[in-house]
């Protein structure tokens, strides 16, 4: 995971800024961790991404949530936790499909909404170097959706992902009490 250990006082007065070197450690991560569980060389995971193999996708789309969200855990703390759902979880995930994440958040915030809005253009500009021609079309990568305690209370909209019994979002992170 990425080192980014910050004490809870620093937390509280900076906001971490993210930046494109950020966004290709993340990439790197996520290339990574498809190697191990593959037990394939960097460039064969690559090539297995940029011919849409579904089983590099789901690897590596889960690796790109999981390192997102230790970013986000760090600077802010109203994140309480992130699942990953849709057909990032499916045997069909494509070339083309979107990430698709729940942020659940104790109080819905435009800081978050900006950070969110600034990762999505720099992981599909990132997704697109890496993967070439057959994405240049994608318009988006990241299908984010922030969910409350409000939402997770009544089942509204996404919300109703988060523990069901019928095709459940996948828990990627949740902040433990101290």
């Amino acid at each position: 995971m990425l080192g980014l250990e910050r004490s809870d006082a620093e937390l509280s007065s900076t906001v971490l800024q993210p930046n494109t070197d950020l966004v290709r450690e993340i990439f790197r991560e996520a290339c990574s961790y498809c190697t191990g569980k593959m037990r394939l060389s960097e460039q064969e995971v690559v090539t297995r991404l940029q011919s849409g193999c579904p089983n590099a996708h789901s690897y590596f789309r889960y690796s790109l949530v999981r390192e997102l969200t230790a970013y986000l855990q760090k600077v802010d703390d109203k994140l309480k936790a992130v699942y990953l759902f849709g057909s990032s979880l499916e045997e069909y995930v494509q070339l083309t499909s979107n990430i698709n994440i729940l942020f659940w958040v104790t109080q819905h915030s435009p800081a978050l909404d900006s950070l969110l809005s600034w990762f999505e253009a720099r992981f599909l500009e990132e997704y697109k170097r890496l993967l070439g021609t057959r994405v240049q079309r994608m318009s988006t990568l990241l299908d984010t959706h922030i969910i409350t305690d409000d939402d997770i209370a009544h089942k509204v909209g996404y919300a109703s992902l988060v523990g069901s019994m019928h095709k459940p979002a996948l828990k990627i992170w949740e902040r433990t009490a101290c």
